[in-house]
């Protein structure tokens, strides 16, 4: 299973999620499954617009490094500018699961290394697939969603 987990926060958002679904689905991941989309509080550098967040599941014939260039390509066709590290973004893709791969590398790393304490990608990945238990993990998604702050989790809003 692939998993990409999706974050706006500039521009319309709703539309920036529907762009990358559009996007990825004409350069060969198809998109297979999409989680609830939740509004999110920025995690990291607080002083900026919440985030729309969700996860959502992919098929892909390439390798992981084929398929972070596509993503690369995509953030940066859409104007995803890099400022500094947690800042506002018009998007961000991040390949969370790729098939039970371990990867280490020094542009990539799968399983994404932080995905199972961040609830704003717990809560979608709970919806999705919630019995899924992170590659190199012992909990499900959704048990791990249950051990974070819950002053995190109630400030989620589904959106759709």
């Amino acid at each position: 299973m692939i998993l990409l987990g999706l974050g706006t926060n500039k521009g319309n958002k709703l539309a920036n999620l529907q762009e990358v679904l559009s996007q990825l689905n004409s350069r060969g991941v198809e998109v297979l499954r999409q989680a609830p989309i939740f509004e999110t509080e920025p995690w990291g550098k607080k002083n900026q617009d919440s985030f729309l967040n969700t996860v959502i599941e992919v098929k892909y014939e390439g390798t992981p490094q084929e398929l972070l260039q596509t993503i690369l390509q995509i953030e940066q066709l859409m104007g995803r500018v890099r400022e500094y590290k947690w800042g506002p973004r018009i998007i961000d893709i991040d390949i969370l699961e790729f098939n039970r791969e371990t990867i280490e590398s020094p542009g990539l790393t799968i399983p994404h290394p932080h995905y199972p304490e961040r609830v704003f990608v717990l809560a979608p990945m709970a919806e999705l697939e919630p019995d899924w238990v992170p590659t190199n993990g012992t909990m499900t998604v959704t048990e791990l969603l249950a051990t974070l702050d819950s002053t995190q989790a109630s400030k989620l809003v589904e959106v759709n």
